[in-house]
């Protein structure tokens, strides 16, 4: 199966299942851990993600498997698996990343109404200025030297228009006029305003010894808000997905009048486990994995492995860590009830339909 044959269907799916994945991949790690793991710049560039006002980039990917504490390919390929594509066994595993990350960004770039706008990733100069540096930026026009460079203006017409750009980079900063605003009480537009400004706010940061290019400390006014929106999500795709899981698992406990006294409904389970366990060792078996493999992947031990494979899990165990093998095995989100499914289809086989859904005997 490969990724060209099966394109995701539901607009902004790929953002989606990269929160589901998250909530299923985490484990035991709680969200304030995970927001600790993360740090502030990439968790609100994977909040600005969800929302699709940027695309996701490789040093965020990197930050989110480590913070799920599982290797990048790993995040790709369920990723993937949930999309309904497959990343390829040949390809290593940087190459696995990007060929996700790749088709994340072509659906971004596609459905993104931000897209072609050329949204900042980050605030712009002049906005870092006024949140970190605005006690370093003197009214007064400071005196910068200035290189003659064969092909550009003359040396006096970049001070001169260092000095006006200067000039209202102070309104902007102390004064917190807006760009439009600017524009007007210097009668030129707010476009030629922001280019003035920028290019006076990078010539005085070079000359103070400030970096702006690669400063992504300051968030944007939204930020804060998109963050919690974020783990909002998170909590919303586990809520929805496991309980619509147990509700498929343990939905004959509803129908079945009385469970536990019924011998017949009791086999049919039992066998339903024994099933599940040799489904799951057949899968990590076609995969050439051995227990620790799929263990390490799944983040569950080596023996709780062992007893799901072999029909020694108590009756009362984690659904979530049953959830996670099956999902390190390469099935997508949206697939743990077809591998449900293909459980009680090989029950069928041995005992027939559930008991509770025979007719009732005349």
């Amino acid at each position: 199966m490969h990724g060209s044959q099966h394109p995701p269907l539901i607009r902004g799916d790929f953002s989606l299942h990269l929160l589901t994945q998250i909530e299923i991949l985490r484990g035991d790690i709680s969200h304030e851990e995970l927001s600790k793991r993360l740090g502030d710049v990439t968790e609100r560039y994977l909040a600005r993600y969800a929302t699709g006002k940027v695309h996701l980039l490789e040093r965020d990917f990197y930050q989110l498997a480590q913070a799920l504490s599982i290797r990048p390919r790993v995040l790709a390929e369920q990723w993937a698996a949930a999309c309904g594509l497959r990343v390829r066994t040949r390809l290593s595993d940087k190459d696995a990343v990007e060929w996700m990350r790749q088709r994340a960004y072509h659906y971004w770039g596609r459905h993104s109404r931000l897209a072609g706008n050329r949204v900042p990733p980050s605030p712009s100069p002049m906005t870092i200025i006024r949140e970190k540096y605005a006690d370093r930026l003197l009214r007064k026009t400071p005196r910068l030297t200035f290189y003659f460079d064969k092909g550009k203006s003359p040396i006096s017409e970049a001070r001169r228009r260092f000095a006006r750009g200067y000039e209202m980079l102070v309104q902007f900063v102390h004064d917190h006029e807006s760009q439009r605003t600017i524009g007007a009480m210097h009668g030129i537009g707010p476009t030629r305003a922001r280019r003035l400004m920028r290019s006076a706010a990078y010539a005085w940061a070079r000359n103070q010894g400030i970096n702006l290019s690669s400063d992504k400390s300051v968030p944007f006014k939204a930020d804060a808000k998109l963050v919690r929106n974020l783990y909002a999500g998170l909590r919303f795709f586990a809520q929805q997905q496991f309980a619509a899981l147990d509700a498929q698992v343990i939905r004959t406990n509803t129908m079945a009048p009385t469970p536990n006294s019924d011998v017949a409904t009791k086999r049919w389970w039992e066998e339903y486990h024994r099933c599940r366990g040799v489904l799951v060792e057949q899968l990590r078996t076609e995969r050439g994995w051995t227990e620790a493999e799929l263990a390490k992947r799944a983040r569950v031990s080596v023996q709780w492995l062992r007893a799901l494979e072999s029909n020694r899990l108590k009756s009362k165990h984690r659904m979530q860590h049953e959830i996670q093998v099956i999902s390190a095995l390469g099935l997508g989100t949206y697939e743990i009830k077809d591998f449900i499914g293909r459980v009680e289809d090989m029950v069928k086989e041995t005992l027939g339909p559930p008991p509770w859904l025979k007719p009732a005997q005349t």
